[in-house]
């Protein structure tokens, strides 16, 4: 089974779609979790109408992205049966036949859940748009495990390059496979002005962003020759 967790906040229209993709896939043996970051009430209450089976944390404040993963691999994943972890954006729509061919490839290359699969991406409109293999995975449960009682993402990071270091990591032990026939719709608000949101401007661009701190803490891990999972060293407050 695959515990999908999506981190989310304001974005209830945006969440939607990608339930109603989720109510789609051929691939049915899967959860999911909805991270609610900064006690966004309103979006719970919306989720008991939107799906009556989706998994609901609330984050008391700004947690974001690395926040949310932690919280569901700590409080759901580990105490349930499932075999995969997946971690989505809210603002992405999946194939129908996304987490089959995910599921697939995973069996293919680690049979004994001991790899991370990069899923494919594309920009509705947008053929120029480029991503990251490492954005959006699947986890196989044996993978995770390498990380003992710690932090799946690296608690130095706030939202940003903690998926790059993870997948650095997978890398320097062959675990990473890429699956192109895995496709994410993501509707990035970067390229399609329509996605742009009071969320986006937080996370990227307002006074509160992430961003800023996260460049400088992956120079810092780098320079330190930092990489969590091969070690969990911390640089802490910069």
């Amino acid at each position: 089974m695959i515990l999908i967790a999506i981190p989310t906040y304001k974005r209830i229209k945006k969440l939607q779609r990608l339930l109603r993709s989720l109510e789609r896939q051929t691939y049915k043996d899967w959860e999911a979790v909805a991270i609610v970051d900064n006690n966004d009430m309103d979006t719970v209450v919306d989720l008991k109408y939107l799906s009556g089976h989706i998994k609901v944390l609330v984050q008391p404040e700004h947690k974001f992205v690395i926040g949310a993963w932690n919280r569901a691999i700590k409080e759901v994943f580990d105490l349930g049966s499932y075999n995969y972890f997946c971690g989505l954006c809210d603002d992405v729509e999946l194939e129908p036949d996304t987490l089959e061919q995910a599921v697939k490839k995973h069996k293919q290359n680690f049979l004994d859940g001991d790899g991370v699969i990069g899923l494919n991406q594309d920009c509705p409109g947008h053929p120029n748009y480029t991503f990251k293999w490492f954005g959006q995975t699947l986890m196989g449960r044996k993978f995770i495990r390498r990380y003992g009682d710690n932090d799946l993402c690296c608690p130095d990071y706030k939202h940003f390059y903690q998926d790059e270091e993870m997948w650095e990591f997978a890398k320097s032990n062959g675990l990473i496979a890429i699956c192109p026939e895995a496709l994410i719709h993501h509707y990035h608000p970067s390229f399609i002005l329509d996605e742009v949101d009071e969320t986006h401007g937080i996370i990227r661009i307002g006074p509160k962003s992430p961003k800023d701190h996260d460049i400088k803490m992956r120079a810092e891990r780098k320079a330190r020759n930092y990489l969590w999972g091969r070690d969990f060293n911390l640089v802490g407050e910069l």
